[in-house]
């Protein structure tokens, strides 16, 4: 009998780890297409998709349609759909495609730091803070620009992977303490000539969204009471697709404000269709700034053959998928949709190194 129970738990451990082979399929990453999110040699699991049909935005493994080379990518198209890329934005049946943001976590990483790394990246020294333990204190009033405007490049796991064009669709994410009253927190996003800022007060009980045009008298665009103080938090502010997005804690401040883009501010020795956009945290203390990342949209090159100078009209069988690092991605630009049958799985996580997988924070 006890012979028995063991050859049935021995069988039972067999079917079990042939069912989870079965189910869920390591996939090594090969090559730079995915950078920052999955750089190569990452070690992935997934999961087929007969269990769940992809959603846009998801990972996926893949077959090249024209090599049946196995790669990783991101779902951009879905069955049916019509899509294109302009101007670096996806647009699906004629309408840009807005994606939801709450936080830096949701875009490609530019800048992570804390405490006294801070004056790496923005101007503190010079805009009225101090250091002040674990962070920069604003005593009077101040803003602190990034020393340079934000670039296309990446952090590559804390490695700076420097961009050459200026960045488009940025958010600005910061740790605050408001310690007093009176104090005032302003997060800013500048796109060519305008500024957007987000402004808390009271304690955090009061925030508004507002629209500075160079001359012109401000502009509230969204403002709202709340019930709870939150003299500390983590505040968010984002431009992507042509929406602006405020969050604390995570949660929506208000629902995202459309607006439409601004004449773009030329930089010389820049082709003229780039813009230039720029983060910045200040406002009247006392308050604290503990932490800052900045991160930027996924960026869509249209070059290639597919969805670029015109529409791609998708069969009911076909996904459109892209890499994050479009330089240095083949994918369905240059060979079309992608069949479902092509799917070999949808990327639950990363085995190697240990994480979840995100946009590379």
């Amino acid at each position: 009998m006890k012979f028995r129970r063991r050859h049935s738990g021995i069988l039972a451990g067999v079917l079990a780890l042939a069912l989870i082979t079965l189910l869920f399929t390591p996939v090594r990453v090969s090559g730079s297409s995915m950078e920052p999110a999955l750089l190569d040699g990452d070690l992935l699991v997934t999961e087929p998709v007969w269990l769940r049909a992809p959603r846009r935005y998801d990972l996926v493994v893949c077959e090249e349609p024209d090599t049946g080379s196995r790669v990783v990518k991101r779902v951009a198209g879905l069955p049916g759909e019509g899509v294109q890329i302009i101007d670096g934005d996806l647009f699906v049946n004629g309408q840009r495609q807005a994606r939801a943001v709450r936080g830096a976590g949701d875009l490609l990483p530019l800048v992570n730091a804390r405490g006294t790394a801070l004056d790496t990246w923005f101007d503190f020294s010079g805009a009225g803070f101090r250091p002040a333990a674990p962070g920069w204190e604003l005593a009077g009033e101040g803003e602190a620009g990034l020393r340079d405007p934000p670039r296309n490049g990446y952090l590559r796991r804390g490695e700076l992977i420097p961009g050459h064009e200026p960045a488009v669709d940025i958010g600005l994410e910061v740790e605050y303490a408001l310690r007093g009253e009176s104090a005032r927190l302003e997060l800013a996003i500048q796109e060519g000539g305008t500024r957007f800022y987000l402004v808390l007060d009271k304690l955090g009980r009061r925030v508004r969204l507002e629209r500075r045009d160079n001359g012109a008298p401000a502009q509230v665009l969204s403002a709202v009471e709340r019930a709870r103080a939150a003299p500390h938090g983590l505040v968010f502010l984002a431009n992507v697709d042509q929406r602006l997005t405020a969050t604390l804690d995570g949660e929506p401040l208000f629902a995202p404000v459309p607006y439409r883009a601004p004449d773009p501010i030329r930089l010389d020795g820049m082709p003229p269709e780039l813009h230039y956009e720029q983060a910045a945290v200040g406002g009247y203390g006392p308050l604290l700034i503990l932490r800052a990342r900045v991160g930027r949209d996924l960026f869509f090159d249209p070059a290639g053959t597919h969805a670029g100078s015109e529409m791609l009209q998708l069969a009911e069988d076909q996904y459109y998928v892209l890499g994050d690092n479009p330089p240095h991605s083949r994918d369905s630009r240059q060979y079309g949709g992608v069949s479902k049958r092509s799917l070999r799985g949808c990327v639950l996580g990363r085995l190697w190194p240990p994480g979840s997988v995100g946009f590379g924070w």
